[in-house]
């Protein structure tokens, strides 16, 4: 009853119910009434003997304040900093005043206490605190859900991260006229990470959908470079649409960083994407793709070019570039350019080898049509063709082998 707080008391004692939510009032509903019992019969007594038996977990702290009598919490809260369970003072240091606070919380060891402001969820008590450390502690991990000019404030200045939900819920309506408040948030997400303060896992998620958000509405220099730092500092996994377009335009930046450090080519040769505009943008698309050539970095253009969209007659790669191919005539590049396509093939399942004959035929036939007009792109679409016919004789033989 009083030990794990997510496991049910008796499940004989809750109706069935797909409602996790509902489900979960009627778990607290049931402890509830046990505790006024248990309160009302033997005091705080009886109190004491269930918060040494309870796991530490703040939520414990939460429903036993709630049902205890004001005078009593700090009495409550002793107890609980005596058994050295702060996660459970937290909890009822959240529901208690801001005098039962101040009357516990320099009791606390200063090396609890940051577990302590982790898990407490109120931010009503900056003006108790006494040092930088201790704000930043308090804040840390906070979030920030209604907008509120105090909470924004301390939190951009000591955890920004918690700015991230209520900045995505911001702009989903409009972007373009909250585009300052984004970009000062991430520039001070940026400052924290490079205190080692990194977000956690949802708040990347939540920056990730900011910055489609902010794709789909403008882009600008400023966001582009601000997006490609993101990435560059391991912010997001994967480089946004800002961040492609920047380095589309800036390709002197692309190839910095993959010559100063060179696990980054492996990487960026994999997740680097053309933007869209690329395919409507001829000589931005040359000036990206000779700055790579002269800097020898042919393979990665290769890797980048095998992953570029189909053509409007539904055949790799697009038009711009197989006209591309034909303006820088590199066989080297021909060659890397089919295996980057090869590479981004993806897991198949195993048959008797039909379907990647006729994806051979297919790919010999387009490059049949190119032979005259686009000879480099022919050459492409040929080594594509040879790898899908191994492929294909491969398969064949699997399947006779093991019917």
């Amino acid at each position: 009853m009083f030990y794990k707080y997510y496991e049910c008391p008796d499940e004989r004692l809750i109706p069935y119910t797909h409602d996790y939510s509902k489900k979960g009032k009627m778990k607290e509903s049931i402890r509830k009434e046990a505790f006024h019992d248990i309160y009302a019969r033997n005091g705080i007594v009886g109190v004491e003997k269930l918060l040494g038996q309870m796991e530490d977990i703040s939520q414990w702290g939460r429903l036993i304040t709630s049902s205890v009598d004001e005078k009593r919490q700090q009495e409550l809260a002793e107890i609980a900093l005596g058994y050295g369970k702060i996660n459970i003072l937290a909890g009822i240091l959240d529901q208690s005043s801001t005098e039962v606070f101040k009357a516990v919380y320099h009791k606390v060891h200063k090396d609890n206490r940051n577990q302590l402001f982790i898990c407490m969820c109120r931010t009503d008590l900056m003006d108790l605190l006494e040092t930088e450390e201790e704000k930043a502690q308090y804040w840390h991990k906070k979030r920030m859900y209604k907008y509120s000019a105090d909470v924004y404030a301390n939190l951009l200045k000591y955890y920004p991260a918690g700015l991230l939900h209520y900045c995505y819920e911001t702009i989903k309506a409009s972007p373009i006229e909250h585009i300052h408040m984004v970009i000062d948030i991430i520039n001070a997400i940026r400052k924290a990470n490079h205190k080692g303060l990194q977000p956690m896992h949802m708040d990347q998620y939540e920056l990730s959908e900011i910055l489609r958000t902010v794709d789909q509405a403008l882009y600008s220099d400023e966001w582009g470079k601000l997006s490609f730092d993101l990435y560059t500092e391991g912010l997001i996994e994967n480089p946004n649409e800002g961040a492609n377009k920047y380095c589309f335009y800036h390709p002197l930046d692309l190839i910095q960083i993959v010559e100063n450090n060179h696990d980054r080519l492996f990487e960026v040769s994999n997740k680097y994407f053309l933007p869209a505009c690329a395919y409507d943008d001829q000589v931005s698309l040359m000036r990206f793709s000779e700055a790579l050539v002269k800097s020898d970095h042919v393979y990665l253009l290769g890797s980048i070019l095998g992953r570029s969209m189909k053509g409007s007659d539904g055949l790799f790669p697009h038009q711009s570039i197989r006209d591309l191919l034909e303006w820088l005539k590199n066989e080297k590049l021909d060659l890397e350019t089919s295996i980057g396509y090869i590479n981004n093939r993806g897991a198949r399942t195993v048959l008797d080898g039909s379907d990647q004959e006729r994806m051979s035929n297919k790919f010999l036939k387009a490059a049949q049509d190119m032979e005259i007009t686009h000879p480099h792109t022919a050459m492409v679409l040929r080594y594509i063709s040879e790898d899908y016919s191994r492929d294909a004789k491969d398969d064949r033989l699997h399947s006779e082998l093991d019917p």
